[in-house]
């Protein structure tokens, strides 16, 4: 690798965790407590969401280190979905469930990061349309944050309906070669 394309591989390669979430559609009470909070990923994180409940490890990522310019190193990503599939309703109260979306990214000898494909891991059988992760979204910050985007739906409490919108998660390093700010 070039000493430019070894400092952006140095730069990005870490353990990334969301420290963000943002939602551009009507206030959401997505954990059915009343209230749409403030914060949507602390609104995520306080509901009984499918599978998982909040552990910090769920919402961290590495992202391997490229060791050749003209190769693709892969990473997932977590990412909040509504879940609406009869098989996964508990107590007949509509869940929401996290998934991975995978990206595969690239250093050129310019030491320019780019995103080359991206794929949604999604369990298909017995969910409906809605419950999809659509235009997805991936960029690499030069202050070293993945922004992760898609468009998705979850079933609001406060309207007592599905409410579709776009969802943003921000992953921040937090270990990495060099020590980053935040």
């Amino acid at each position: 690798m070039t000493e430019a394309a070894q400092l952006t591989a140095d730069k990005v390669c870490g353990i990334y965790q969301a420290v963000e979430a943002t939602w551009d559609g009507e206030p959401l009470d997505v954990n059915n407590d009343g209230v749409a909070k403030e914060s949507f990923l602390e609104e995520l994180l306080d509901g009984p969401y499918l599978g998982i409940q909040y552990d910090p490890s769920r919402l961290t990522t590495r992202v391997n280190p490229c060791y050749d310019s003209k190769s693709l190193t892969s990473v997932s990503f977590p990412f909040f979905k509504g879940c609406y599939s009869e098989s996964y309703l508990r107590f007949s109260i509509p869940l929401y469930t996290s998934e991975r979306i995978e990206i595969y990214y690239k250093i050129d000898d310019d030491g320019l990061l780019t995103i080359q494909d991206r794929f949604v891991y999604l369990r298909t059988a017995g969910e409906h349309d809605h419950d999809q992760i659509q235009n997805v979204s991936i960029k690499w910050e030069a202050d070293g944050d993945f922004i992760v985007s898609g468009q998705t739906g979850f079933y609001n409490f406060l309207t007592q309906r599905h409410t579709e919108g776009r969802a943003t998660f921000r992953y921040h390093c937090i270990s990495t070669k060099e020590k980053k700010q935040r």
